[in-house]
C-alpha cells in the first residue's frame, strides 16, 4: 500500500565518489486518518479543530488511492496504487458520461473540483469540504499525457480522535538544529548561531511543547542526520510540528538538478554528501501538520566553501513582554504545510562572522523572534541579510588584505565578496496556513539576542 521511488545519486565531490539510494514515500489513505501506520503523511490531514475536540468520532470522505507528490512536469500527486474497493474503480468521463475508467498506477491528479493539487495537504483541504458529494478529478493520463476529466463519489470514512483531545495544547514542536561545528573554516562560527537558536527557541516556547535537540561535531553526517528524522516517524504525531534548521557548507551541482526546485542543491558532509531534495522528503515522511527546513549554506556550483572575513558587532539581550503564545511558538505550533528555504540562491555565497555567527542565522534568530508570521520572518531575514552584506562588502572593499594577511585563501575570499552582487534567499516550498491563535496564558517575559553593527 505505497508507493517506493528508489533513486541512485552518484554524486561525485572533491575526489570522493558516493552512492546514494533514496525512498519517498507518501500516502493518500482510505482509512481514518489517526489509522495506526508506519506511513507518516497518511494522518497528515488531521489536526482536529478546537470547536470539535470534544467530540468521538469525525467523518470525512475519501477516494481510496496511494500517492506522493509528482515531480514530473505536472504538478500533482502521482498515483502508485489503488486501494481495493476504490470508487476511482468505477470512474465516469465529464465530456462523455457512457465511457467509464478507472485510476491507474502512474497518473496523475492535478485537480480537485477545479482546485490545483499540489501538496497532499490541498488535496486534503479540498476532500473534507465535498460533505460526501461527487468530485471532479483532472487526470494525466500515464499513457497518452493527456488530461481529462472524471466524476467519481468519495467513500466515507470515520476517525476517532483518541488521544488527541484538545490539539492546540497538545502539539509538540520536534526541532533538529543541524551544524558542521568540527569545520574548521566556519566550526566557531556555527557553534555560535546553534547557541543562539536554542536560546531563543528554549525561552520562547514551553518546555513540554519543544523536543529540541542539536546535532553537531561528529553527529553532523549524512547517517546520523537521516536516521534522526527516521527516529522522529516514531515519536511525532499527527499533530505536530517538524522544524530543521543546517548550517554548514553547501553548493549545487546541475547533474540533479531535474525535478529538484534547488537545482540539485546538497550539503556538503564527512564522507557522505546530501542532497537537500533527500533531507527534504525525508522530513515528509514524519507525522505532521507543519514540515519546515532552512539552511544557511553556500549556493554556489561545484565545491563550495562559506568564507571568514574580519568583521564584528556586538550583541545585546532585549526583553519581551507575553501574554499568549511567543511568535516562534506560533511558527512552530501554530501553522499547518511545507516550508523548504536556503539563505542563499543559485551562485551566491553564505558568509560567516567567526565571533557572532552565520550572517542568515544572524538575522534569523531576531525575525523569528519579532514574527509570528513565516513569509515575514523569511523576508525580514533575507532583507536584514543582504543589507549587512552590502555594509560588510562596502567596509571590506579598501581592506584588501596585505602584508602577512595577504595569503591565497584570504585574497581569493576577498575578491569572492567583492565579486558578489548580493546575498539572498531562496524560498523552494512555502506552502504554509496560519491558525488562529485562541489560546492566553499569564504575562510572562522572554529574553531576546539582538545584534547591533559596531559604531565606526
Amino acid at each position: 500500500m505505497f508507493a517506493q521511488l528508489m533513486q541512485e545519486i552518484h554524486m561525485k565531490v572533491q575526489t570522493k565518489v558516493v552512492y546514494l539510494w533514496m525512498t519517498l514515500v507518501l500516502s493518500i489513505c482510505s482509512l481514518p486518518a489517526l489509522a495506526q501506520t508506519t506511513d507518516a503523511r497518511r494522518s497528515v490531514d488531521f489536526d482536529v479543530p478546537p470547536r470539535i475536540a470534544t467530540q468521538q468520532l469525525v467523518e470525512t470522505y475519501r477516494l481510496g488511492f496511494n500517492a506522493y507528490v509528482s515531480q514530473s512536469s505536472h504538478a500533482g500527486l502521482l498515483v502508485a496504487s489503488i486501494n481495493e474497493g476504490s470508487p476511482t474503480r468505477n470512474m465516469r468521463r465529464v465530456d462523455s458520461p457512457s465511457i467509464r475508467g478507472i485510476l491507474e498506477t502512474g497518473d496523475v491528479v492535478t485537480h480537485v473540483n477545479g482546485a490545483q493539487i499540489r501538496s497532499l495537504n490541498d488535496y486534503y483541504s479540498v476532500m473534507d469540504r465535498t460533505a460526501g458529494e461527487e468530485v471532479v478529478l483532472s487526470i494525466v493520463d500515464k499513457n497518452t499525457n493527456k488530461t481529462f476529466q472524471w466524476s467519481v463519489k468519495p467513500t466515507k470514512v470515520v476517525g476517532k480522535l483518541a488521544q488527541i483531545e484538545a490539539p492546540t495544547k497538545n502539539r509538540v514542536a520536534h526541532v533538529r538544529l543541524i551544524g558542521l561545528t568540527d569545520d574548521e573554516s566556519i566550526g566557531e562560527s556555527i557553534s555560535v548561531s546553534l547557541n543562539d537558536l536554542r536560546i531563543a527557541m528554549e525561552s520562547a516556547v514551553p518546555r513540554e511543547r519543544l523536543d529540541l535537540k542539536i546535532l553537531e561535531g561528529s553527529d553532523c553526517s549524512f547517517n546520523t542526520v537521516m536516521n534522526e528524522i527516521d527516529s522522529l516517524r516514531l515519536s511525532s504525531k499527527p499533530a505536530d510540528s517538524i522544524f530543521v534548521y543546517y548550517m554548514g557548507h553547501g553548493a549545487y551541482d546541475p547533474r540533479y538538478g531535474s525535478g529538484d526546485p534547488s537545482g540539485g542543491h546538497f550539503f556538503q558532509m564527512p564522507q557522505i554528501d546530501l542532497l537537500r531534495r533527500q533531507l527534504y522528503e525525508k522530513l515528509l515522511t514524519v507525522p505532521g501538520r507543519f514540515h519546515g527546513l532552512v539552511s544557511d549554506t553556500c549556493n554556489v556550483r561545484g565545491e563550495a566553501t562559506i568564507h571568514m572575513i574580519p568583521y564584528d558587532r556586538y550583541t545585546e539581550i532585549r526583553t519581551m513582554t507575553l501574554t499568549g503564545p511567543s511568535n516562534i511558538e506560533q511558527l512552530l505550533l501554530y501553522h499547518s504545510g511545507e516550508l523548504d528555504v536556503s539563505s542563499t540562491s543559485k551562485d551566491q555565497f553564505g558568509w560567516a562572522s567567526r565571533t557572532k555567527g552565520m550572517f542568515f542565522s544572524i538575522h534569523f534568530v531576531p525575525a523569528i523572534s519579532n514574527n509570528a508570521d513565516w513569509q515575514k520572518v523569511i523576508s525580514e531575514s533575507g532583507n536584514q541579510t543582504n543589507a549587512f552584506f552590502q555594509e560588510v562588502k562596502a567596509y571590506a572593499r579598501n581592506r584588501r588584505p596585505s602584508g602577512a594577511d595577504a595569503t591565497e585563501e584570504n585574497l581569493r575570499n576577498w575578491k569572492y565578496m567583492q565579486d558578489q552582487d548580493k546575498m539572498t534567499p531562496a524560498s523552494y516550498r512555502m506552502a504554509i496556513e496560519k491558525d488562529q491563535v485562541v489560546e492566553t496564558r499569564p504575562e510572562r517575559t522572554v529574553e531576546v539576542p539582538v545584534w547591533v553593527m559596531p559604531h565606526k
